[in-house]
């Protein structure tokens, strides 16, 4: 599921950006055509599975969590292996998002 909620978050910040930017900019949606949005959402994808296979490469790990029915990325260990992955992954997979998220529509408020 790590996977699933990393292409998702990515597509969240997608259809914010593209929710303001229609609204900023009307006149400028035919420029938004089908093939922009396969790529945008071909893009979020490609993010989202490449963060979520870098612990098969060797960056961090998966292990079992506490009911040792599901596997997730390795939290508790304490080696710069886990922690760089850890902290590179919170800021480029949930804070870069949360901030595009974020700015798009404090952007859509003010404007409306």
């Amino acid at each position: 599921m790590y996977i699933v909620g990393t292409i998702q978050i990515y597509l969240m910040a997608a259809i914010s950006f593209e929710r303001f930017f229609i609204i900023y900019k009307p006149l400028s949606i035919k420029s938004i055509s089908t093939n922009v949005i396969l790529v945008v959402v071909a893009g979020c994808t490609f993010m989202g599975v490449l963060w979520a296979l870098f612990p098969y490469f060797g960056w961090s790990y998966y292990s079992l969590e506490g009911a040792l029915t599901s596997c997730s990325v390795e939290w508790f260990e304490r080696s710069f292996n886990v922690i760089s992955y850890n902290v590179t992954m919170f800021f480029v997979v949930y804070i870069i998002p949360l901030i595009i998220i974020f700015f798009t529509n404090i952007k859509l408020v003010s404007f409306i």
